[in-house]
């Protein structure tokens, strides 16, 4: 499989792009998140079409979970995989998504980058909105068409 464009020129070794496919909602989990930011201007909510085929087509699950409204979120590990970790979650000035895996706990060595938008499939997801403030509502597991 050709290497995504959003992987921003760092060539991924081979076991960090198998990170690729992890959930970011569970990443940074809500209570974590308002004990970390006391400043609510820097919470965003950010929502991911997850889909079942690899070019973002058909039926998707919506993902809608809390992030920041800039770099600096902490270095967690990823639940679904445990040998990666995951750090600086959060929804970009453009509206899109970023955040940096790393291979092994700590986030330590150099990080895959990736950026999820509205308008290209990254690894079975694609962005549905990425907007300043608190998540309304839970959001997670809905159903949402796959069309735009």
């Amino acid at each position: 499989r050709a290497e995504p464009h959003h992987a921003h020129g760092l060539r991924a070794r081979p076991s960090l792009q198998a990170a690729a496919g992890y959930q970011p909602a569970a990443m940074l989990p809500v209570v974590a998140l308002s004990l970390l930011v006391a400043d609510p201007e820097q919470v965003a909510c950010a929502t991911l079409l997850q889909y079942k085929t690899d070019d973002c087509s058909g039926h998707a699950d919506k993902l809608a979970f809390p992030t920041l409204a800039a770099p600096g979120s902490p270095c967690v590990p990823i639940p679904q995989m445990p040998e990666f970790s995951v750090k600086d979650q959060y929804c970009a000035k453009d509206g899109t998504f970023r955040q940096t895996v790393f291979v092994g706990p700590g986030c330590h060595g150099e990080g895959l980058h990736q950026t999820y938008d509205k308008s290209h499939c990254f690894y079975k997801f694609k962005l549905a909105a990425c907007d300043p403030g608190a998540c309304p509502g839970e959001g997670e597991g809905q159903q949402a068409d796959g069309g735009e």
